[in-house]
């Protein structure tokens, strides 16, 4: 199996303190990975949020959310998703350092299974 491409996809809703931590872990990781993107789903008001994240646009793509909760949301931004791989984050998580390269080592060992879950 060739290296999957990998979209992150963090919903959220006008929680900007709380996504910007997020992004902060997750940005320098997403930098070694040229394959990796990030997209947030906004389902309060994107252009705010967009003008919120200024400093980390150029690595971040915020979309519209459908105003319709998190499961609505995520799909949402999954739908922006060019990516082989989607790794779902909650804009309240502090991702590990080693999280792009577990799930996608993952996905290259398992290639029968589409699904992983990590706490």
């Amino acid at each position: 199996m060739a290296i999957p491409s990998i979209a992150i996809i963090i919903p959220t809703r006008s929680r900007h303190e709380l996504l910007k931590r997020c992004l902060s872990r997750l940005i320098p990781h997403v930098r070694s990975h040229p394959d990796c993107s990030i997209i947030v789903s906004d389902d309060g008001d994107a252009l705010e949020t967009s003008i919120a994240l200024s400093a980390e646009l150029s690595m971040v793509q915020v979309v519209q959310g459908p105003g319709r909760g998190p499961s609505a949301n995520r799909n949402c931004g999954a739908a922006h998703a060019t990516e082989e791989l989607l790794i779902f984050l909650d804009d309240d998580c502090i991702p590990d350092q080693n999280l792009i390269s577990v799930y996608r080592d993952a996905a290259m060992k398992n290639t029968d299974i589409g699904v992983f879950e990590g706490a």
